[in-house]
């Protein structure tokens, strides 16, 4: 991720740069502090981190314990508090309840960066109210659940005697876009079944977003067990159109932009889109040169104005 950052950050002179989630559990806070100092440095100042726990099963791969997870929040908090202070120069030594550091040595060439925090359940939303520059949405978040995300937000700030419209509230958007819907469909479908599954490996999250999508249990627990027993191509089946189009924009761009509006509508300040449209040439899986272009040339026009 850091890498790819700064190969980009040199190809580049205006676009912000954003992280996907790091967490701290495979990243000490202080080699973040340290990742993204460079990235700042390289980017001349348009780095920003996104902090979060991480997908509870992707961090047992790495030997996490499974109650670290569990303490969330507190980890982040922590993670906020310690990375700050090395850009600020204020840490030398830290004790908390989940991290320490001792003696990090380290001269960023800016005092300060922006961050993030991406959470679902309320306890990280409030955090991020709380001490976050901003909030980064889950891409399967609908807009009932960002009302739902806003509201613990302002919560968070109001506990901090922080100004709600201090916290950006940015999302990750996942689009198959396509004149041929079947085959916009397939794409979303293929998504949909591997976020709905990990969504469903992590404790808690699985239950608020359903509360808020409209989506049925038994149809959830039907992408779940199927790809549980078979993976992947066995849940894809299990997909209906009804559950891929509550999660992602998909169809022609007409249909995704009404999606899109729907989120900013909902409270998004900025998107981020997540293309997962059909491949032009099964053989080049990563050419969606189609795809860029309607998104470009007819989506986004029309997203600008909506947020204007």
């Amino acid at each position: 991720m850091f890498a790819l950052l700064g190969a980009v950050a040199q190809a580049t002179k205006r676009i912000s740069l954003v992280t996907t989630v790091a967490n701290p559990f495979t990243r000490h806070p202080c080699l973040i502090a340290m990742e993204m100092a460079a990235l700042d440095e390289l980017s001349h100042q348009r780095a920003i981190l996104t902090l979060g726990v991480g997908r509870r099963y992707i961090v047992h791969r790495h030997g996490t314990p499974d109650t670290q997870p569990m303490k969330g929040a507190t980890a982040v908090r922590e993670s906020v508090q310690i990375i700050r202070g090395m850009f600020a120069g204020k840490v030398g030594t830290f004790e908390g309840k989940v991290f320490t550091a001792r003696d990090v040595p380290f001269r960023p060439l800016h005092k300060s960066i922006p961050i993030y925090i991406a959470g679902i359940n309320p306890k990280m939303l409030e955090l991020a109210g709380e001490v976050a520059d901003g909030l980064s949405l889950t891409p399967l978040g609908t807009p009932s659940y960002i009302r739902y995300a806003l509201e613990q937000a302002k919560r968070g700030a109001s506990k901090a005697n922080r100004d709600p419209s201090a916290v950006h509230i940015t999302q990750g958007v996942l689009i198959s876009v396509s004149d041929d819907y079947d085959a916009a469909m397939a794409s979303a479908k293929s998504k949909v079944a591997f976020l709905v599954a990990g969504a469903a490996r992590d404790l808690g999250s699985e239950e608020i977003l359903l509360r808020y999508a409209g989506v049925k249990e038994d149809e959830v627990n039907a992408i779940v067990n199927a790809y549980e027993k078979g993976g992947i191509n066995a849940a894809i089946p299990e997909v209906s159109d009804n559950v891929a189009k509550t999660f992602l924009a998909v169809g022609d761009p007409r249909s995704c932009t009404e999606h899109l509006k729907e989120r900013v509508d909902a409270g998004v300040e900025s998107l981020s889109v997540i293309n997962v449209s059909p491949t032009i040439d099964s053989a080049l899986p990563f050419r969606k040169t189609n795809s860029w272009r309607l998104i470009s040339d007819h989506i986004l026009p029309e997203l600008r104005d909506a947020v204007k």
